[in-house]
């Protein structure tokens, strides 16, 4: 799941999300792009409060995430807050076509792809899913299976429950 730390959420996405996840067990993991520029970039903002500040009120964009996801019985969601596009300029090789290229080129040569990339905190998310993915590998795909499997009989059951019903209305 992705989330702009500048958007506000449709109360609607939150139960479409619930239910998807319900339905066919999939893993979740909630990923916050913090558009701020100065967020994680501490050459631009030299003071420690004000740093605190920043990543103060990217947490406050999590937790409402938090609070949003365990409304929907989706509690344990961990949140992961990355900067996208630093990322992309970090991540992105030449020749580059793509937006904002003169920013790109310029941030490279004065901070490099390896600085743009720990700033970005991409690293925490790409850690994150492959531990997660090397330890539970396994239990993940079986519980998808037997959720999609799941979902599938309930759907069918449904609808044979209305093919019932019509047919005993059509049989008086």
């Amino acid at each position: 799941l992705m989330f702009k730390a500048t958007d506000d959420i449709p109360a609607g996405e939150f139960s479409k999300i619930a239910e998807w996840v319900s339905r066919y067990g999939k893993p979740v993991v909630a990923v916050l792009n913090s558009r701020n520029p100065r967020w994680r970039q501490p050459n631009k903002v030299g003071r420690q409060s004000t740093r605190r500040d920043l990543s103060r009120s990217v947490h406050e964009h999590a937790s409402n995430i938090r609070d949003e996801l365990a409304l929907i019985d989706l509690p344990a969601v961990p949140i992961v807050a990355i900067h996208t596009k630093r990322a992309a300029f970090a991540r992105t090789r030449d020749p580059y076509a793509g937006p904002d290229a003169g920013s790109r080129e310029r941030q490279r040569d004065e901070y490099g792809p390896e600085r743009l990339l720990a700033w970005s905190n991409l690293p925490a998310l790409e850690l994150l899913l492959s531990e997660g993915l090397e330890r539970y590998a396994s239990p993940l795909r079986l519980g998808m299976l037997h959720e999609q499997a799941r979902g599938l009989l309930l759907e069918s059951k449904a609808a044979a429950q209305g093919q019932h019903e019509q047919t005993s209305v059509l049989a008086e």
